[in-house]
């Protein structure tokens, strides 16, 4: 069994779907060698962020949308990337 380098937390208020498109994205692309931790908040918050939890690192936030767009992934995924690259 691998051990995850990384955690990310998407944390959330009411935009599931695009919390578990995003989880399945990543998945994909980093397999077990992240972990993914979901937040929902209680309440209308209109969050939607990711935070590398190993460093407390906010690497999207809704401001930039709900990564729903390809760009947006990506811009993700190239953070994760980075801070692997930095372990």
């Amino acid at each position: 069994m691998r051990r995850h380098l990384l955690t990310i937390r998407v944390q959330y208020c009411g935009y599931r779907p695009y919390y578990v498109a995003l989880r399945n994205y990543l998945k994909q692309e980093f397999g077990d060698i992240i972990a993914i931790q979901e937040q929902m908040d209680r309440g209308i918050t209109g969050n939607f962020e990711v935070v590398i939890v190993n460093t407390n690192t906010l690497i999207h936030s809704k401001r930039q949308g709900k990564a729903e767009s390809a760009r947006s992934k990506q811009l993700i995924v190239d953070q994760i990337k980075e801070a692997l690259e930095s372990l």
